[in-house]
């Protein structure tokens, strides 16, 4: 369902869809600018997203050898 949703937002131009070379698999979503014209911004969803990806990074950091 999840995998159908995303397809649709991807078709629709409201998402774009980053697949990177890895093991394991790793995809990355992204709104467009499209997607962002469409409701009133007040910045929550990019401090989110700002918020995982500092999370991401201190969690590679750690991992690393």
């Amino acid at each position: 369902m999840l995998t159908a949703q995303l397809r649709d937002l991807e078709a629709d131009g409201l998402i774009s869809r980053t697949v990177f070379a890895e093991v394991p698999p790793r995809v990355e979503y992204e709104m467009t600018w499209k997607a962002r014209g469409l409701a009133p911004h007040d910045g929550g969803a990019d401090r989110l997203v700002e918020r995982v990806r500092e999370k991401r990074a201190a969690k590679a950091h750690h991992a690393r050898p």
